[in-house]
């Protein structure tokens, strides 16, 4: 098992590949965290989200930004921390497009 680290809370979690069962645990609130959605054949994938709030029977109302305003994902299976952000950018350094 590997042992995967929230930055923003440091709560550590047991995982073999960096992915968490929303069986097994939940992210804290307002954490942005990357998660695995599989709502339908075609809108899945995988978004940067949040619990927004805790909804009937503690089930977790997920949220994530989208152009328009907000979007609540359903069929959320999995999440796992950020990664940590790059620390070796120079300013000099333009970005390739």
């Amino acid at each position: 098992m590997t042992k995967t680290v929230c930055s923003d809370s440091g709560i550590e979690f047991d995982s073999k590949d960096g992915w968490i069962s929303v069986n097994d645990k939940l992210p804290p609130l307002m954490e942005s965290v990357l998660v695995s959605q599989f709502e339908s054949k075609i809108d899945n994938g995988i978004y940067v989200a949040w619990i927004e709030k805790l909804g009937i029977e503690n089930k977790p109302i997920w949220q994530y930004s989208w152009c328009c305003g907000c979007y609540v994902p359903k069929g959320v299976t999995h999440w796992q921390p950020l990664p940590e952000p790059p620390t070796n950018t120079h300013k000099s350094e333009e970005p390739h497009l």
